[in-house]
């Protein structure tokens, strides 16, 4: 059973937390400038997993000549649930 003490925001992140392991920062030594690169590159990565099925459902829905657009929109759709 759940008590208490494991509900509070404490537990939960001792739960969710890896108090053992190094922080991601220390196999880049803390240099700040390969730190933000790579926090740059990952929220490059992460606006192209939630646009792209939008772009993809926009062009599927607008251009009438393409002969499996459902194919498309649902194509769309599951890659946006999957980002």
């Amino acid at each position: 059973m759940w008590t208490t003490v494991q509900l509070s925001a404490a537990g939960i992140l001792d739960f969710l937390g890896s108090p053992g392991l190094l922080p991601h920062g220390a196999c880049f030594l803390w240099r700040e400038e390969l730190l933000w690169t790579h926090v740059v590159a990952d929220a490059a990565i992460a606006l192209a997993y939630f646009s792209i099925p939008f772009a993809i459902y926009k062009v599927a829905t607008t251009r009438k000549d393409w002969e499996f657009r459902p194919v498309f929109t649902a194509s769309a759709c599951s890659s946006c649930c999957a980002a």
